[in-house]
């Protein structure tokens, strides 16, 4: 059986409508408060992913390059179902499985900004905590362009050229979108 082609109109209206809903489903929530009595010297921005390799930044970053003078706002974009379904809008026979998914996600990204932000906290550095959920590379750059921070601290995922050529990268984006400088972590 031969399936007919699309319309191309059509496609065009599908994506526009899945765009502006994946656009509705972005948000973005503040986990740990950043101390009021505190002014920083610098503002060191770190995107967290939850890898194995997101401690060994951390690590590095503390023996490397932190100071207890430092505010260090951990950010971390986590993985949705809503991104993925179209949004809120999903059919209701899958709404409950949709957002107890989101829900056990997100727990996940605020478990990780706690447990990192307490090793921090533990070697006196303040920190502010976010989570956030859509499209990494947009709102990492939002959070850059709202933070103002002295400096970007990231990770490279151990990516080698020929998968970074394909796939891309985090990193790899923020190196020529971005100016403020980046630290990039081995």
């Amino acid at each position: 059986m031969r399936r007919s082609i699309p319309d191309l109109n059509e496609l065009r209206e599908y994506n526009q409508k899945v765009l502006h809903e994946l656009s509705l489903t972005e948000f973005k929530e503040q986990v740990i408060e950043q101390a009021t009595d505190f002014t920083p010297k610098r503002i060191v921005f770190l995107p967290v992913d939850g890898s194995v390799y997101t401690e060994k930044v951390v690590d590095w970053a503390l023996n490397n390059v932190l100071k207890t003078s430092d505010l260090v706002i951990l950010f971390n974009v986590f993985a949705s179902p809503y991104n993925a379904t179209g949004g809120p809008k999903t059919t209701a026979k899958y709404q409950d499985t949709v957002e107890h998914v989101h829900t056990e996600f997100r727990q996940k990204a605020v478990d990780l900004i706690v447990k990192l932000g307490n090793v921090l906290n533990s070697n006196g550095i303040r920190v502010k905590g976010v989570v956030a959920s859509g499209s990494p590379k947009k709102l990492i750059d939002e959070q850059i362009e709202n933070e103002h921070p002295d400096v970007v601290i990231i990770g490279r995922r151990g990516l080698g050229q020929i998968q970074q050529m394909f796939m891309g990268s985090i990193s790899n984006h923020l190196i020529h979108s971005t100016k403020v400088p980046i630290i990039l972590v081995p």
